[in-house]
């Protein structure tokens, strides 16, 4: 996937993530014509310490100065405010729910999803199962996500096994996870080939996911905040995120008066909070990431109907003024607008000031961005279970494309020729890794700046994707959500644009996130250009 995915920070923000992450994309063939297309979280740690008051289930507690009930004497801190041990042991032994969802962008349908919660079966691994799986239609294709999560049933609550998959009409990647000596050992089958590789531990558990999914209102209040591991499936590492309450209020459902709470959730270097609505007894009633995209309840029935898919031409962020052939662009000054807590990323090749009204003046130069932090470089080197740069064959190309040359530069110019060369410009590949792309040599802006990032890393040059919007001049005038690279060059990172053959990136490339901890995405349906002017 392009516009990279994933934190895996709760049940359903791993399907936001993974999903609102494929938006349009704009790319060239060899030809010059233009197309479009889409470019684009675990949990826990040790079980909190949980208050031995015992309590029925609906037993009414006191009253919170909220008007809420509260549960005991003692008030809950941390994780056991949201899921105490009481609290998980209590939903293990009674939760079958199987709740499903209108996927929105834009408020357009774009797909739908199921939440499905249940004791395990025999013969399944762990106590309880958590399943999600999420359809998606784009391009006249549907993707199919799925992630499944089976637990042991005391605490700690730990995930004893997890599997992931991606199917799209172009291939699948189906991964499982199971703890091994203090580690994860992952069986990944790509297009049906298998690879076996050991990881960090995975630090899932139960109490995480609930606290999210079925937390416990009578023990919330309005302060409640935790932080807890995460595990990132795409960089194969454990992170932090953060969860608090923001809203507990009473919302009449149905005819009926029901408590509901509105969480929010982030990982702890973001500044992008997603959002979760959920009414008492564990029912989410909507999710939301950014401002233009939401899971909304919906019946199966409903929710499997009236899906239109992604409509490219509404994602177009539309200007007044037509600037020209973007390519000949060195130069470009715009005012921005993005949403509720997004940061732009500045720098040398991407000037920002905010203004008194919230928006920002920006400049963009087809020039060297900003020097290579110690931290980026050693992140741009890795490789991830989708910038599988460690791949054989990823190797053996990238050395043979660049055999005799002595200088980086020359090095990235050479793949991102051959990237753009080889690769058939299609709108349907909606390809996971970097070894699915070399296989098919097929895709769009996402698959070839997959690509280009894997076989740099496997020639130790830091590289990495960029997410954001790029001027479109024939179809509308406005600008495309796009993906493309970043490179280190000479200490400093430099833009390049595989899906147009650009050594260096235009000055139409407004860059909105880089790596695997994007959040451009979080700006779909709020995103506002204004043209100050260009220079060629």
């Amino acid at each position: 996937m392009g516009l990279s995915t994933t934190r895996f920070a709760s049940l359903q923000l791993v399907a936001l993530v993974a999903v609102f992450g494929l938006v349009a994309c704009k790319k060239s063939d060899d030809s010059g014509t233009k197309t479009k297309k889409k470019a684009p979280v675990g949990t826990t740690g040790k079980a909190p310490k949980d208050d031995k008051k015992k309590r029925s289930k609906d037993a009414p507690g006191k009253a919170a100065p909220n008007g809420l009930e509260k549960d005991g004497d003692a008030k809950l801190t941390g994780l056991a405010a949201f899921a105490s041990a009481e609290h998980v042991e209590r939903v293990v032994k009674t939760r079958d729910s199987d709740h499903w969802y209108g996927l929105y962008l834009r408020g357009q349908k774009a797909g739908y999803a199921q939440l499905r919660m249940r004791k395990s079966k025999d013969g399944e691994p762990g106590k309880f199962m958590a399943r999600i799986s999420m359809t998606m239609k784009a391009d006249g294709d549907d993707m199919k996500f799925g992630y499944i999560w089976f637990f042991e049933d005391k605490a700690p609550f730990k995930v004893v096994s997890m599997k992931t998959s991606q199917v799209s009409g172009a291939g699948s990647v189906i991964r499982t996870y199971t703890p091994e000596g203090g580690k994860t050992k992952v069986v990944s089958v790509e297009d049906g080939k298998t690879k076996t590789m050991m990881v960090p531990a995975i630090c899932d558990s139960l109490d995480v996911v609930l606290a999210q999914m079925v937390p416990n209102l009578d023990t919330l209040s309005k302060d409640s905040t935790a932080e807890y591991c995460t595990f990132d499936a795409n960089k194969h590492k454990q992170d932090t995120d953060e969860l608090k309450v923001a809203e507990l209020s009473k919302r009449r459902i149905n005819g009926v008066s029901t408590r509901v709470v509105k969480l929010m959730n982030k990982g702890k270097t973001d500044k992008v909070w997603q959002s979760m609505l959920v009414a008492e007894g564990g029912t989410t009633l909507e999710m939301a990431f950014g401002e233009g995209m939401v899971l909304k309840l919906e019946d199966k029935k409903l929710a499997q109907s009236n899906v239109t898919g992604v409509d490219v031409n509404s994602m177009t962020i539309k200007v007044k003024k037509r600037l020209g052939d973007p390519q000949k662009i060195k130069e470009l000054k715009m005012i921005v607008k993005v949403t509720k807590g997004f940061e732009l990323p500045s720098g040398p090749n991407q000037l920002v000031k905010k203004r008194a009204d919230g928006r920002y003046d920006v400049t963009i130069r087809s020039v060297p961005g900003p020097a290579v932090t110690a931290k980026d470089r050693a992140e741009a080197l890795k490789a991830t279970a989708d910038v599988n740069s460690d791949d054989p064959q990823i190797v053996a190309l990238a050395k043979k494309i660049t055999a005799g040359m002595k200088t980086a530069k020359d090095k990235v110019a050479a793949l991102n020729s051959w990237v753009f060369k080889n690769l058939r410009k299609t709108l349907t590949s909606n390809l996971t890794t970097a070894s699915q792309v070399l296989q098919h040599k097929a895709g769009d802006c996402t698959e070839h700046s997959v690509l280009l990032t894997a076989l740099a890393r496997a020639l130790k040059i830091p590289a990495r994707e960029l997410s954001g919007v790029i001027y479109d001049d024939e179809d509308l005038v406005g600008f495309g959500w796009h993906a493309w690279v970043e490179v280190e060059l000479d200490g400093k990172w430099v833009q390049v644009d595989p899906s147009w053959n650009e050594s260096i990136a235009n000055a139409t490339h407004l860059k909105l996130g880089a790596g695997e901890d994007d959040e451009g995405s979080a700006n779909m349906g709020s995103l506002g250009i204004e043209i100050v002017y260009p220079v060629n």
